[in-house]
């Protein structure tokens, strides 16, 4: 049973989807106890909890700071303060704001201004390894792509790219899946400090002189006369770091890896490359 309820074991790692199909049929509902979550694995019940604020929280810190006592509390306040300003761990109406402004900044248009941009980085990592006719595809390709292609819609220098995304890797240390590592909230708020302070120049600049990039589109972003505060800023700086290049990591080696175990779909993609919207 404690293999069940080890998402990270390597049966569920291998093959996840009957793990969780078993689980739908007994349990649909179900604690976890090694993690100390819920896990709901029914549509129709999976889009009540998104859709109901007021029932199911998105806040992820006031579960962390009950799990803490008030020695604890004071020495991460930093992680707490900032990640509670996050927007994937907070609810209306704070998020209704604060994601109003965001979006301000965060439009379709500017998003699409990006693609000529990825596709000369894409062509520049795939012809560092044309020589040797074979690459190490994350390590080469999908660790490189999306850090290069957030941090320049941020603003952040190519300089650098290398040492934020170090810093970003260590805040994620707080989630789920370094759950197993005992220090993981110490070198989570450790590189939460150095990003806050890396970022925190970096906008005091955009102020100043402004910039053809998100964080000045950030700074100015209004809404009814009402802006991202200092603190917002720099939450919101640091979310859009770590989701911008986490993610799409895993999206990349995943969606090769699907490629690969499915070769008529792949072929099917190089016949009718219309559907790589579909694809993605």
């Amino acid at each position: 049973m404690l293999a069940q309820d080890n998402l990270l074991a390597p049966d569920v790692l291998h093959d996840p989807y009957t793990y969780f199909a078993h689980l739908r049929e007994a349990d649909p509902v179900h604690w976890n106890e090694r993690w100390g979550g819920w896990l709901i694995l029914r549509y129709d019940d999976v889009v009540t909890v998104l859709r109901d604020h007021e029932t199911f929280s998105s806040d992820r810190m006031t579960s962390l700071i009950l799990e803490l006592n008030p020695q604890e509390q004071e020495h991460f306040s930093l992680l707490i303060n900032y990640f509670s300003k996050w927007l994937v761990f907070t609810d209306p109406p704070y998020h209704t704001r604060v994601r109003l402004l965001i979006n301000k900044a965060f439009t379709p248009t500017s998003v699409e201004k990006l693609r000529p941009r990825a596709r000369q980085i894409v062509n520049a990592l795939l012809d560092q390894v044309q020589p040797t006719s074979s690459m190490e595809f994350i390590h080469d390709f999908a660790f490189h792509l999306p850090v290069i292609v957030i941090s320049e819609y941020l603003g952040v220098p190519i300089e650098d790219r290398e040492q934020v995304k170090e810093w970003s890797d260590e805040t994620s240390r707080m989630f789920f899946i370094r759950a197993n590592e005992p220090d993981r909230r110490e070198r989570s708020q450790k590189g939460l400090e150095k990003l806050l302070a890396y970022f925190e120049p970096l906008i005091e600049a955009r102020r100043e002189q402004p910039k053809d990039d998100l964080i000045t589109a950030l700074v100015r972003a209004e809404e009814q006369g009402d802006l991202l505060s200092h603190d917002e800023l720099l939450a919101t700086c640091t979310v859009l770091l770590f989701a911008g290049h986490e993610t799409t990591t895993n999206l990349l080696a995943n969606g090769l890896l699907g490629f690969m175990r499915f070769r008529d779909q792949w072929g099917l993609l190089r016949r009718e490359p219309e559907l790589i919207r579909t694809a993605v």
